[in-house]
């Protein structure tokens, strides 16, 4: 499990989810559910609004306030795989998001955690 402060990957009330999905799911207690980064995403990568595409979803809490941040660790249908816009300064959902420290937190642990898989999978 990944934390600091209100933001953390966990399986909780996801954790069937986790297993065959390919994404990683990340607490994030400011968010407001606006869905601005999934469509500054999507504008990104295909120069238009189409929040299918988008490599970051938001995505209601069951039973309970609030909502979690899912981001694809690969291609999915429509989706695609998040990269976290290494080719840019500012990944643009980053940019459009209010709270903007909590979702950079949550994207540098994403790709943390996808660089130590990698790594993990080069050695078996």
């Amino acid at each position: 499990m990944f934390s600091k402060g209100t933001i953390e990957c966990t399986g909780g009330q996801f954790s069937d989810l986790i297993g065959r999905l390919t994404e990683m799911i990340f607490e994030m207690a400011s968010c407001g559910g606006c869905r601005t980064c999934e469509m500054a995403c999507s504008f990104k990568h295909a120069g238009e609004f189409v929040p299918a595409i988008s490599s970051i979803k938001i995505v209601d809490k069951d039973n309970e306030l609030g909502f979690v941040v899912t981001l694809a660790e690969t291609n999915n249908g429509q989706r695609l795989a998040c990269d976290g816009c290494t080719d840019l300064d500012v990944p643009w959902c980053v940019q459009y998001c209010e709270k903007a420290e909590d979702l950079t937190e949550i994207l540098r642990q994403f790709l943390k955690k996808r660089k130590h898989e990698g790594k993990q999978d080069r050695g078996r």
